[in-house]
């Protein structure tokens, strides 16, 4: 079943906030978990932007944990933010683990599910924007439609020129546009972008079970920078390595269109002004 939030303006708009934060009042709050495998370039843009939409704490799944060499600076901030760093794997393993991470991603969910009613899970590089709406009302929102978790669909966000920058002071100004690449190359475009914390979330948190509000956000989805076809076939070795199928055709797809940068004239990618989420 498809579920829309409703589209006010002005003074219905207001009603619905407020009434949807009076909703929010009897819960517990918001966690946002992350994994992380060795790139943090992302990080501090990430905590700044979840903390603006309301989220009461942070929790990174680190690959390897302390034996991980960014534990340390991922560490330093907690002075700045509510985090906590958990080991997503074990030290043995340093390259993606999609299966491992996602076990270990439900376990520091199950940990502090008894804390905090509402689970976000992330990828540094995703951002989720819910029309407006902060995470208590977005969580609100999903209460109000009598549902368990939201969906959201990628944007990817690219720069005016169609190269790969480096990540930069402003994301708005160095990927000012999106595209629908993730959709060019087959891969799943769906994400669960808030959900209760009782629910599993399945791997690539592309799945989750209970009833879920569809539509609910945009994943603006900044993946697109310096270095990104090395890490694409990094992925790539690593995916054949487990026999992955599905790798087979996406990363040699998105190595094609990227070699050379991307043709922004291409209609398939449907290139657009994207919303500046301000970060």
């Amino acid at each position: 079943m498809l579920w829309i939030a409703p589209c006010l303006t002005d003074q219905p708009k207001k009603d619905m906030l407020s009434s949807l934060s009076k909703i929010y009042s009897h819960t517990h709050g918001i966690i946002v978990i992350f994994p992380i495998l060795n790139r943090i370039q992302l990080l501090s843009h990430f905590l700044k932007y979840y903390s603006s939409l309301g989220a009461d704490h942070f929790v990174c799944g680190l690959y390897g944990g302390k034996e991980n060499d960014l534990y340390g600076e991922i560490v330093e901030m907690s002075d700045l933010y509510s985090l906590e760093v958990r080991a997503v794997t074990d030290s043995t393993i340093t390259e993606c683990n999609p299966e491992k991470e996602t076990r270990g991603l439900n376990l520091i969910r199950q940990e502090f599910a008894d804390r905090f009613d509402w689970c976000c899970v992330a990828d540094l590089d995703e951002f989720y924007f819910f029309h407006g709406l902060n995470l208590p009302q977005a969580a609100a929102q999903v209460e109000q439609l009598q549902c368990e978790a939201a969906h959201g669909v990628f944007f990817d966000r690219v720069a005016v020129d169609g190269s790969f920058p480096e990540i930069g002071d402003s994301l708005d100004h160095t990927f000012p546009l999106a595209c629908n690449l993730s959709k060019c190359i087959g891969a799943c475009c769906d994400k669960i972008v808030l959900a209760k914390s009782h629910l599993k979330i399945g791997v690539g948190h592309h799945r989750t079970e209970g009833k879920i509000w569809m539509n609910a956000a945009e994943v603006h989805h900044f993946k697109w920078s310096r270095g990104v076809g090395r890490r694409l076939e990094d992925h790539f070795q690593a995916h054949q390595r487990r026999g992955y199928n599905w790798a087979k055709k996406e990363i040699p797809q998105a190595l094609k269109l990227i070699r050379h940068g991307l043709n922004l004239r291409n209609p398939r990618l449907r290139v657009r002004s994207a919303i500046r989420l301000g970060v």
